[in-house]
């Protein structure tokens, strides 16, 4: 789901009832927060299906895009397992959370342009 560009100052409520969701960008908007019930889209606790031959798949939300926000904290997004992809350029940050590295999926994580003075790596 793509809602960039608009005048959000929060998160929409809608969106956690959207609980199949697996990509969501809130790009250029103006949000300062990113709020706990987020881990609602996580999906269940069997995050991982197995189907044919194998291969793995991801249910809950994998992206998430929230760049050129006011974005201060990120902590909450340690929680979210099924995440591959964070980008949260241009925002507020001035930390990371070791706990990131907690993040078995993620594949991406981009911070370019914050506050951040150290990374936890």
């Amino acid at each position: 789901m793509n809602l960039s560009g608009n005048l959000f100052t929060t998160f929409p409520e809608v969106l956690f009832c959207l609980t199949n969701l697996s990509s969501l960008s809130l790009n250029n908007n103006n949000i300062s927060s990113i709020p706990k019930q987020i881990t609602q889209l996580k999906g269940n606790s069997f995050f991982q299906k197995k189907i044919k031959f194998g291969i793995h798949f991801h249910v809950g939300l994998t992206y998430l895009s929230l760049t050129n926000n006011n974005i201060q904290n990120m902590d909450v997004l340690c929680t979210i397992p099924t995440l591959t992809s964070i980008y949260l350029s241009n925002n507020h940050l001035q930390n990371i959370s070791h706990r990131i590295g907690q993040l078995e999926n993620l594949k991406t994580f981009s911070v370019p342009s914050n506050y951040l003075s150290g990374v936890p790596f």
